[in-house]
Parts: structure tokens; C-alpha cells; sequence
């Protein structure tokens, strides 16, 4: 898996990669045809990449071998990322929004967060088929509080401890028809615990979902210490 994995991930970068320094206009101007089009390129690989990371991660999560590399995180500008990369790739009849209006720091691995809110986001997106998808964040005590809220198709009161395990939510009925690899919200699940935070889930059949996540606060980058224990 880890070498499937490499081979998968070193061309992925490679078209992340060349496509940002054209976006930051490296070899000039970049027309608003070409931007879109570079965008749409940049949206597919980075989405592919986190299946990727979803599919490696699994037998790490099994094996309780992850670590995670803290530093001061800007949500506010991961969410701004995430949110223009996931809007590309959804029907026009779904609006990503971001209700993050100022920078909020916390302490963690930048790379885990932003697969958490890739996870949490491009999930969203997947069971609505119109309507909205919503991030929202604000400080609560010694952490910050991160929702994910949208307008799909939800899931039944009964069913929302069952999908944070792995498979279940693609074998759930309300699922049918929806592809996925059916550990991501294991996965993420984890890696909140990981940082120390925690997640939770409300719905209700035809109106909805909110995901809500935790993670620690951190006023400056000197609040991070090196790493986790």
C-alpha cells in the first residue's frame, strides 16, 4: 500500500505543485480562461491526493502510527483554500460558504488539518445536492470550534455514532449511488482525537448535517511547542 501510495503521490505533486506556480503567474499573467482551467486541474489532483492520504492513513490509524508535526495554523486561511478547490468541483446549484471572518490560530500539523477539513468538506459536499455548505468558526475557552453545516441529505438519529467506523457509511442506504472510500470520517475522527480535540455530529433526514470539531487554541506561533507526545 505505502508504495502504491508513492507512485500515486509523486506525479500528484508534481501537477499540485506546477500548477500553483502557474496560478502565482511564474511564467506571467494567467487569463481568466486559463486560471479557471488551472483551478478545475489544481481541485481534481488535490482531491484525488486526499483519497490517496485516506487510503494510507487507514492502516496507520490501525496501527496507531501517525504523528503529528504542531505548529501555529491559520484556520481561517485553510478553510479560504479549501473552500475555492471544493466549490470547483461541486454543481452550481451548491454554494460553499465561508463564515470565517478573521484569523484564528490553533495549535497542530497544518497538513492533518487541512485533511480533516478536506475530509469534512468534500463529505458535505457529497450528499447535497443543492443548497449550501457552510464552515464556521469561533474560540471556545482554550480551543477552537470549527462546524462544517449543509442542507443533503442527512442522516437518521440512529445512524450518527455508526459513521465515524470504518465502511459503514458506504453501506448505509442513504448512501446508495454515492462513492467514497468509507473510512474518511473514521480517519478524520482520529486525527481530531490526535490534536487533543474533540467531533461531533447532528442531523436530520432531508434537512441536513452539521460536523463540529474541536482543536487547541494558540494566540501566536511561540504558544506551539515542537510536537505531540
Amino acid at each position: 500500500m505505502a508504495r502504491t501510495s508513492h507512485e500515486l503521490r509523486t506525479p500528484l505533486n508534481g501537477i499540485i505543485g506546477l500548477s500553483e506556480s502557474i496560478l502565482d503567474g511564474i511564467g506571467g499573467p494567467v487569463s481568466g480562461t486559463t486560471r479557471k482551467n488551472l483551478l478545475m486541474i489544481l481541485a481534481v489532483a488535490k482531491r484525488l491526493s486526499n483519497r490517496i492520504n485516506d487510503l494510507l492513513d487507514y492502516s496507520k490509524v490501525k496501527n496507531r502510527k501517525i504523528e503529528l508535526h504542531a505548529k501555529a495554523v491559520d484556520v481561517s486561511r485553510l478553510v479560504e483554500e479549501v473552500v475555492a478547490v471544493c466549490q470547483s468541483l461541486v454543481d452550481k446549484k451548491v454554494e460553499i460558504r465561508n463564515r470565517i471572518q478573521e484569523p484564528l490560530w490553533v495549535t497542530g500539523d497544518e497538513a492533518r488539518i487541512e485533511q480533516i477539513l478536506y475530509n469534512l468538506v468534500g463529505n458535505a459536499s457529497k450528499f447535497t445536492s443543492r443548497g449550501y455548505v457552510e464552515i464556521a468558526a469561533r474560540r471556545a475557552g482554550q480551543a477552537v470550534k470549527i462546524s462544517v453545516k449543509d442542507t443533503g441529505k442527512g442522516v437518521p438519529p440512529d445512524r450518527i455514532d455508526a459513521i465515524f467506523q470504518p465502511y459503514e457509511q458506504a453501506a448505509s442506504p442513504e448512501q446508495e449511488g454515492i462513492a467514497g472510500t468509507g473510512f474518511g470520517l473514521h480517519i478524520t475522527k482520529y486525527l481530531v482525537e490526535l490534536h487533543g480535540g474533540t467531533i461531533e455530529a447532528e442531523s436530520q433526514l432531508e434537512t441536513g448535517s452539521i460536523f463540529s470539531f474541536t482543536l487547541p487554541s494558540a494566540a501566536t506561533e511561540a504558544d506551539v511547542s515542537n510536537g505531540f507526545e
